[in-house]
């Protein structure tokens, strides 16, 4: 098993940037095909820690979600846009490990059962 990530509070000024990215994300259907924290589709691979991946720059993520790959169409957004859902896939990849025992699924999301 893979360890689920822990959640690390983001700073209320970065909490509406984060929140743009996290729309863009749902509004492009990018959890189709995508998985998040294990959840998701398995047609593409698991973006969890896509930003902290060895050759996997900034521009490279742009060009791949701009041009797309294989299965995966290119997406128009605009540089806002593509700002926003970089730094949630950023925030996502700076949560931090822990144990999947740590945490259950409820059908609503993943929450931590450590008191």
């Amino acid at each position: 098993m893979r360890p689920i990530r822990k959640v690390i509070p983001i700073q209320l000024t970065d909490a509406d940037k984060w929140a743009r990215g996290k729309m863009i994300w749902q509004q492009h259907n990018c959890h189709t095909c995508h998985q998040i924290y294990g959840l998701g589709g398995y047609l593409g691979p698991d973006l969890t820690n896509v930003v902290s991946r060895p050759g996997y720059s900034e521009a490279y993520l742009k060009g791949i979600i701009q041009s797309g790959v294989k299965q995966m169409p290119g997406f128009t957004l605009s540089e806002s846009e593509m700002d926003d859902l970089l730094y949630f896939l950023r925030a996502l990849d700076e949560t931090g490990s822990a144990q999947p025992s740590d945490y259950q699924h409820d059908g609503w999301g993943v929450y931590s059962i450590k008191k």
